[in-house]
């Protein structure tokens, strides 16, 4: 008869460990892994809310208002007055008196009221004095404007006094000395002077 096992100081040996198969073992790796990702997931809700600090909290204090919205004061300082300028007084400067006039005599007798025309026998005495004088002094078929001309020449013997200067008009008056240069000087002037003032205007 074969002889059961001696049991050894302790007791009886152990019996022999059974080995794990492929499934067993594919068991304990993907609940390890699931353990772990379990922990990972507890640990990070932990870590991701922190405490709130100090700083999160919402402050109460309202913001102090900006003094640059402040309206501006109106300056005390008086505004000053303009300042007006008088003109200065101009001085004008004195006036002076324009000096006598040296010009020549005008060649155009001064007016004065004509005589009253003439009738046909002192007309035709006139220009036979004239033509007695220089037959020239009358232009060619212009007896009436010599006869007007004697009566301008009235107008200027009642006006002015002075004989030489009613010779130098008559001259002028007639175109004498224009026409007739050789024979314009003070005695033909006063000759037909003479000849107006007794056939156009007697007692002038």
């Amino acid at each position: 008869m074969t002889q059961p096992p001696q049991p050894g100081p302790y007791g009886p040996p152990p019996p022999p460990k059974k080995k794990l198969g492929t499934g067993a073992i594919i068991a304990i790796v993907l609940g390890s892994i699931l353990a772990v990702l379990v922990f990972l997931g507890i640990l990070g809700a932990i870590v991701g809310d922190p405490t709130p600090t100090a700083n999160d909290k919402p402050s109460s204090t309202p913001p102090a208002p900006t003094t640059s919205s402040a309206p501006t004061m109106p300056s005390s300082t008086p505004t000053p007055a303009p300042t007006t300028i008088e003109p200065e007084p101009t001085t004008a400067p004195p006036t002076t008196k324009p000096a006598p006039s040296t010009l020549p005599p005008t060649t155009s007798a001064p007016p004065a009221a004509e005589p009253d025309e003439p009738d046909a026998a002192d007309r035709q005495a006139f220009l036979d004095a004239l033509n007695a004088i220089d037959p020239r002094i009358i232009k060619p078929g212009k007896e009436d404007q010599a006869v007007s001309r004697g009566i301008n020449q009235c107008s200027s013997i009642r006006t002015t006094k002075d004989e030489g200067k009613l010779a130098q008009l008559a001259l002028e008056r007639f175109t004498v000395t224009t026409r007739l240069p050789e024979i314009a000087n003070p005695e033909t002037g006063r000759r037909i002077t003479h000849a107006a003032r007794t056939h156009l205007c007697p007692g002038s």
